[in-house]
């Protein structure tokens, strides 16, 4: 999902979608889609909005790529936007937010899990009120968001399948008709109906990018990654 301008990067996205700025020497969103191909993820539905024509260019180059606009990415949040996708979609997808960088070996463990719906979590980071976080119980998640009293960070990477992908569209149907939301209060509402693992991220690395001293804290944590470290 990469329709939103990212306002808190100030100045840095003046002229310059979020997921295209730059850590190391690619940008967040062509790291994201290296990290998808190499884990045979070849489909991938791009959400846009903000200069939505410097994405289209700079995704050019690879194949498997759907562009999906947001027009109304202004007055509105993920969850239009990942209801959108709807058309597009089949029996199973991996969420990913455009500003997250990751350990690819994040996604790969995501892609090879036994279950069919599945949260990423750490359970090591510290919480803040910003985060997403999740409640787990034996090892299932019972709630999702900002505002629940959860263990762990939700990474804000999922794979969803089957019948709860199909509940989880509806009801980002039904909340796109009644408010602004994130698409975590969809899942959040749907966690009583079926079971969904929570995985744990084991101290890999990774980051959401959402300030400046983010960013420069990315590129930090790209490095090592990079370098094959695990730990911050």
């Amino acid at each position: 999902m990469a329709a939103g301008r990212g306002k808190r990067m100030k100045s840095l996205t003046n002229n310059t979608p979020k997921c295209l700025l730059r850590v190391g020497d690619k940008t967040i969103l062509e790291h994201q889609i290296e990290s998808l191909h190499n884990c045979g993820i070849k489909d991938i539905i791009i959400v846009v909005g903000y200069q939505k024509e410097k994405i289209k260019d700079k995704v050019k180059r690879f194949k498997g790529i759907t562009l999906i606009e947001n027009e109304r990415y202004e007055e509105t949040d993920n969850t239009y936007s990942l209801y959108l996708t709807k058309p597009c979609i089949s029996d199973s997808i991996i969420i990913l937010d455009g500003d997250l960088i990751f350990d690819p070996f994040l996604l790969k463990m995501l892609v090879k899990s036994r279950y069919k719906n599945e949260f990423i979590a750490d359970f090591k980071k510290e919480i803040t009120k910003e985060d997403a976080k999740v409640v787990v119980k034996n090892g299932f998640a019972t709630a999702v968001g900002k505002d629940v009293n959860g263990s762990a960070v939700y990474m804000s990477i999922c794979k969803l399948s089957g019948r709860f992908l199909k509940m989880f569209m509806d009801e980002l149907f039904r909340l796109t008709q009644i408010c602004r939301s994130w698409y975590s209060l969809a899942l959040n509402n749907l966690l009583n109906k079926e079971r969904v693992h929570v995985m744990d991220s084991l101290g890999l690395l990774w980051i959401e990018i959402d300030t400046p001293h983010e960013l420069e804290k990315a590129r930090e944590i790209y490095k090592k990654i990079k370098e094959g470290s695990k730990h911050s």
